[in-house]
């Protein structure tokens, strides 16, 4: 369902590099879904995101990272 992030639903045995940040400062990775917090501190998410649990307000599958709102 996109859990790897790279645009596509293939699954991957080897690392793969996943959006345009240059450094992810770190990542929690489920078999479903990945989010990821890159050196500026915001929250990338993607994968399947049936129940919303990607946090981007919607519930589209995500084949690459999209940006989560966090509340202030």
């Amino acid at each position: 369902a996109g859990g790897v992030g790279d645009g596509t639903t293939t699954n991957r045995t080897t690392p793969t590099r996943v959006g345009t940040a240059a450094t992810w400062t770190g990542h929690v990775a489920t078999g479903y879904h990945t989010c990821a917090l890159p050196a500026d501190g915001a929250v990338w998410c993607w994968g399947n995101n049936a129940s919303g649990q990607l946090g981007d307000g919607t519930t589209t599958g995500r084949t690459t990272p999209a940006q989560v709102a966090v509340p202030s």
